[in-house]
């Protein structure tokens, strides 16, 4: 899955696009910070993630758009 986020990821910088990314390697304490950024800056297009950052205590329900 991290190999699909490697390509969405080239695709979003090459389109310019302003992204969030969040795998299994993110530290414990970075995750909320990601979630409460994208909720409050209207400028980044996208929260990229793999399935297994799902696993290790992310939480999708702070999200307004999945």
């Amino acid at each position: 899955m991290t190999r699909m986020l490697d390509v969405l990821e080239a695709f979003l910088n090459y389109h310019g696009h302003i992204y969030l990314r969040l795998d299994g390697t993110t530290k414990v304490e970075q995750r909320q910070h990601y979630m409460e950024r994208f909720n409050e800056d209207k400028r980044i297009f996208v929260f990229i993630l793999s399935t297994r950052s799902g696993g290790v205590g992310i939480n999708l329900t702070g999200a307004d758009t999945v």
